[in-house]
């Protein structure tokens, strides 16, 4: 398989005889002049197994080095920093540089065993198909990553918890590709999309004739993952009939197919995932208690997008640099950096995806303003200045979507009579000018009494 390497120098000191001498070994270098996080970030979404070298002149300053590292990227990075420059190697190490090199070292057979010794095959592998989603910007974001990693080498079963749209998959599988069984399969199983009577033979499989149209034997999700790993996802929507069957699966490393009366040894680990609170339902009797401890041997709870917010933006970019949508929007603008800080993102980084699509279709041009961008509407009401004065709060009101909208309505009209300019006020509120008259025509539309003073 051929390496792939980006090279990022702008005085190109890689001469003809090294990049022959790379290429005979399997090696190929893309140059780029200069460092750009955009241009990298769509390089490694084609080259998502590739290394990047960067070379870092004697004169850049702390502001460079941090830019190259604010997409949070997996794949290694090594700095090419001049000898006499220990204090940008010491700087490089800390934000997250797998290697730092003399700039001088120019020889060939330096290079290829330093880069294969780098090379990252295996772990990407298993995170293509999370690629768009793998970023660890946010310190408590790279905290989950080293953790995940050394719950991937511990072998331990896992519990993964946290809201709708957080990233468990991507954990699971940084979990595997951490892990011992990495060359073996990940099989990833959503409980909640299997149809009730169709459940036990998807996850434990049937033999032939075991009913009405199996005309051949058939291996379950379990036997699939032999030598791997099993992730279930939304473990709490299994049915209660087959946690007993989960949990002996579980227990004794063996299952049976249906239909069928010989037992079938497994080696597997399994990784299972829950946005619902599992003690809850167990005190309603819907989880048993007893698997719920033998999933939970490690439990990691993965924070909402909201509480890592320093992802927000790199992620952004990185749907921007990665989506497949063609758009010549490919920049943000200050003000739309702004508004997407500012949201509280309950769809977390599944609606940052979908909100930079849209951003995407609206531009009508190479950036991307606040107008641009357009939020879901059940996610609306968890803006950041949904939360309204109480003395500002409407009366009673027929239905939580209507508290939703005059709570809305209350934020904005308490924002305006404080600030000196609707402009001000819309800046205030994190939307545009466009969308605030939007709101404020819906406003007198729908509450003529609050909008009297709009």
């Amino acid at each position: 398989m051929t390496q792939q390497v980006l090279w990022i120098d702008p005085n190109q000191q890689q001469s003809l005889a090294l990049r022959s001498a790379l290429s005979e070994r399997g090696i190929d270098l893309c140059s780029l002049p200069q460092w750009s996080g955009s241009a990298t970030v769509r390089w490694l979404g084609q080259h998502p197994d590739g290394l990047v070298v960067v070379n870092v002149p004697i004169t850049a300053r702390e502001e460079y080095l941090e830019a190259i590292f604010a997409n949070g990227l997996m794949q290694p990075i090594l700095l090419r920093i001049p000898a006499t420059g220990l204090h940008l190697a010491s700087q490089g190490f800390k934000l997250g540089a797998t290697d730092v090199i003399d700039s001088d070292e120019l020889q060939a057979d330096f290079w290829i065993q330093t880069l294969q010794t780098h090379r990252n095959d295996e772990v990407a592998e298993f995170l293509k198909p999370a690629q768009k989603s793998v970023i660890f910007r946010d310190p408590k974001s790279k905290k989950l990553l080293n953790l995940s990693e050394k719950v991937g080498k511990a072998g331990v079963t896992a519990l993964l918890t946290g809201p709708t749209g957080c990233g468990k998959e991507v954990i699971a599988r940084v979990i595997h590709a951490s892990s011992n069984r990495r060359q073996g399969p990940f099989i990833a199983v959503n409980c909640a999309a299997l149809p009730e009577h169709l459940i036990e033979d998807m996850l434990f499989g049937h033999e032939k004739g075991a009913f009405t149209g199996a005309a051949r034997e058939q291996a379950g999700y379990f036997e699939q993952a032999h030598g791997g790993t099993l992730f279930l996802d939304e473990i709490a929507e299994l049915p209660f009939h087959l946690q007993a069957k989960l949990l002996r699966a579980l227990q004794e490393k063996r299952i049976t197919r249906l239909g069928g009366d010989t037992e079938i040894r497994l080696d597997i680990r399994v990784v299972a995932a829950t946005n619902q609170a599992l003690k809850e339902r167990i005190a309603q009797g819907l989880f048993r208690e007893d698997l719920y401890y033998r999933l939970s041997a490690f439990q990691i709870r993965i924070p909402s997008l909201a509480e890592r917010p320093e992802d927000i933006l790199a992620l952004a970019e990185h749907f921007l640099a990665t989506t497949e949508f063609q758009s010549s929007a490919q920049r943000l603008e200050s003000c739309a950096k702004t508004k997407l800080k500012t949201h509280a993102w309950p769809g977390n980084i599944r609606e940052l995806e979908n909100v930079i699509m849209r951003a995407q279709i609206l531009s009508d041009s190479d950036s991307i303003t606040a107008d641009d961008i357009e939020f879901d509407e059940l996610s609306s009401s968890a803006s950041l200045f949904d939360v309204a004065p109480q003395s500002a709060a409407p009366a009673a009101t027929s239905g939580l979507s209507d508290l939703v909208k005059q709570s809305e309505y209350a934020a904005i009209m308490d924002t305006i009579q404080k600030a000196s300019t609707r402009e001000e006020a819309a800046k205030q509120l994190g939307i545009s000018p466009r969308t605030l008259r939007h709101k404020l025509q819906k406003l007198r539309e729908t509450e003529p009494r609050l909008a009297a003073n709009a």
